[in-house]
């Protein structure tokens, strides 16, 4: 499951001086809850793409 999140200020109100900035998305296992960071530098396409070739930190 991917996860995005994004302040509740930016998402109630739309106006970018609330939006956060570098937020990567992460990755949480469904069957043990494991998170994985996903970063910013590729689309998340990509990053899915090493994840799912075991090429990605675990973190918990």
């Amino acid at each position: 499951m991917d996860v995005f999140y994004q302040s509740s200020d930016y998402v109630l109100t739309g106006e970018y001086q609330f939006m956060l900035a570098g937020n990567a998305p992460f990755i949480v296992r469904v069957d043990d809850g494991a998170i994985h960071t996903s970063g910013t530098a590729h689309p998340v396409e990509h990053n899915l793409k090493q994840y799912e070739s075991g090429h990605w930190p675990r973190f918990r």
